[in-house]
C-alpha cells in the first residue's frame, strides 16, 4: 500500500436526481433550441455544466440551475459561490463568456456573470439535509437581472 492508502477519503452524498437532471436536460435543449449552438455535458471535475458550441469551437460556458418554485416567488436568486466562481476562472481564462441559464417553472432566464461585485454575498443554503456543507456562502443575484431566454444568440 502506497503513501496515499493512508488516507481516508470522505466524499459528500449525491443529491442529484434523475428528475434534476431530466429538468437540466430540458433547459440545455431549450438553449440549444434558441441560441442555434449545441452543448457539450462538462465532467464534474469542471464544477460547471456545459460548454456551448459553434461546430467544434467552444463559444461560451454554462451553469444551469433548475427551481420549483416561481420565479417572482423570492427577490433574488442564491446559489454557491464557488459555483460561478469557476465559471469566472473558466471565462477570465479563456476570454469566453459565462452565462447562468435557470429554469423556473414559469421561466426560463439567463445572466451573463462577469463580477460577482455587484452582487451580494450572504452567509446560506440549505438547511433541510442536515448537511453542514449545504451552508456557505451564496451570491443573490436580483431577479429583475435575468433577461428571458428568446430566439437570439446570446449564449
Amino acid at each position: 500500500m502506497g503513501w496515499l492508502g493512508q488516507f481516508v477519503f470522505m466524499t459528500r452524498p449525491q443529491y442529484e436526481t434523475q428528475d434534476d437532471l431530466k429538468n437540466e436536460e430540458d433547459a440545455i435543449k431549450r438553449l440549444e433550441l434558441v441560441s442555434g449552438r449545441k452543448s457539450f455535458k462538462l465532467p464534474k471535475s469542471y464544477r460547471i455544466d456545459f460548454a456551448m458550441c459553434d461546430g467544434e469551437e467552444i463559444t461560451s460556458w454554462i451553469e444551469v440551475k433548475c427551481r420549483k418554485n416561481k420565479f417572482r416567488q423570492y427577490p433574488t436568486l442564491a446559489i454557491s459561490i464557488t459555483k460561478l466562481m469557476a465559471g469566472l476562472a473558466f471565462e477570465q481564462k479563456t476570454g469566453l463568456p459565462f452565462f447562468l441559464v435557470v429554469h423556473w417553472p414559469d421561466f426560463l432566464g439567463y445572466i451573463r456573470i462577469q463580477s460577482l461585485s455587484e452582487f451580494k454575498i450572504l452567509k446560506g443554503g440549505r438547511t433541510d439535509r442536515n448537511d453542514n456543507a449545504d451552508i456557505e456562502p451564496m451570491v443573490h443575484i436580483p431577479i429583475e437581472m435575468f433577461k428571458k431566454l428568446e430566439q437570439r444568440r446570446d449564449p
